[in-house]
């Protein structure tokens, strides 16, 4: 999505630059903006609806006329479509483009170091590489390598190894072991897959780097912050070594109301003695998709109460968005809740302007004026031709 990305993330740099780097007000408007730019394709797939609803009655008689034959019914049906002027997929299309549009954004904010600062990938992969290390010698969850596995891999003699120790000397953070096993997990990594025998300490060992590769760029971020509780100087100094620049990656604010945007909502059923600030960012993603949901279908309902009850997909959608967000940074979970508040506010408002009752009724008015207009100009050329 890279085609819709880096002009996304352009736009996103200007924003961040006008609002001193605050990421949270610059990807609040950049979602603004983004949804008056989708605004005309949002009125094309109304005017769509509007069309179809105008001819529902035509399209029951129908399906009253040719019964349970599908096939007379559909030929019929797309018959009254070309005469109408409505196309199949004039209400598809305008989603498909939204989607693909909705993507790249997704991708520029996942990646605003990538897209909006402009920092070396290959130095954005370096450190992600190793941040997926430094999670696996922590041992996150079912992700901890055994004491027999490191035993295996030599940790005994790499302990001693002069650039192990120069490390441990050098960056003073851990003892020796710590980066030993650093330098064990990084060349397991880079051993050749055909050199990785099945069933073997080297494939246990490459399952559980990967289960820890996935390392976003914010998260990434917060590694390489001074001050954050992850920072790690190792994986600082292999971002530089790939012509990556602190600077560049610190540049951001990630602060909102005391909640950084940079960590990841992590969920515990033990609610009140677990609770952390950051869960409120998926809290409202949930809220803010509910909510534009019911009042979204409130007013379809409205304009069309024979269309079917949305009840359930209304509450799966927020419930999947809360879910999710727990799993990824709060900077993506804050751009769902943007995304849902911003686009549901321009839904409500061009379903109050530009509902299918309200396009049809405009449509209505404006044929009963050009036909009164054609009558007025029948009348005065007969009026003429009297006088004449």
């Amino acid at each position: 999505m890279s085609f819709i990305s880096e002009p996304m993330g352009w736009i996103l740099a200007q924003l961040s630059e006008l609002f001193r780097n605050n990421f949270a007000i610059s990807v609040f408007v950049f979602t603004i903006l983004v949804n008056i730019l989708m605004l005309p394709l949002t009125l094309k797939s109304q005017k769509s609806t509007a069309k179809q609803a105008k001819v529902k009655h035509k399209l029951d008689a129908l399906k009253k006329k040719y019964g349970d034959d599908r096939q007379k019914y559909s030929m019929a049906m797309q018959e009254l479509y070309n005469k109408e002027g409505i196309s199949m997929g004039g209400g598809c299309l305008p989603m498909i483009v939204r989607l693909f549009l909705m993507l790249g954004v997704y991708y520029a904010i996942m990646s605003p170091f990538t897209y909006v600062a402009n920092i070396d990938t290959k130095a954005m992969n370096a450190a992600k590489e190793w941040a997926s290390y430094v999670r696996t010698v922590d041992g996150e969850k079912d992700s901890a390598v055994t004491d027999d596995q490191w035993a295996a891999l030599g940790l005994e003699t790499r302990v001693n190894d002069p650039q192990v120790l120069a490390m441990a000397d050098k960056y003073g953070d851990h003892d020796a072991t710590y980066y030993a096993k650093l330098t064990i997990l990084n060349d397991v990594d880079k051993m050749d897959k055909k050199d990785v025998k099945e069933k073997s300490v080297e494939e246990a060992v490459r399952a559980k780097i990967t289960k820890n590769t996935i390392v976003r760029e914010v998260e990434v971020a917060a590694y390489l912050s001074d001050g954050h509780s992850s920072y790690e100087p190792i994986v600082a100094e292999v971002f530089e070594l790939n012509n990556g620049s602190l600077d560049d990656l610190n540049k951001f604010d990630f602060n909102l109301f005391g909640i950084d945007l940079r960590d990841t909502p992590s969920f515990s059923w033990n609610i009140f003695k677990n609770f952390n600030r950051t869960w409120l960012i998926p809290l409202a993603s949930f809220a803010t998709a509910l909510l534009t949901g019911v009042i979204t279908s409130k007013l379809q309902k409205k304009a069309n109460p024979e269309a079917p009850n949305m009840m359930t997909m209304m509450l799966m959608m927020p419930l999947i968005s809360l879910f999710i967000a727990f799993g990824f940074p709060c900077a993506v979970g804050f751009y769902w809740a943007c995304s849902s508040l911003v686009s549901g506010c321009i839904q409500i408002l061009t379903q109050i302007f530009y509902g299918p009752n309200v396009v049809n009724a405009r449509e209505q008015a404006k044929n009963i004026v050009a036909r009164a207009i054609k009558e007025n100009k029948r009348i005065s050329a007969v009026d003429e031709a009297k006088a004449e």
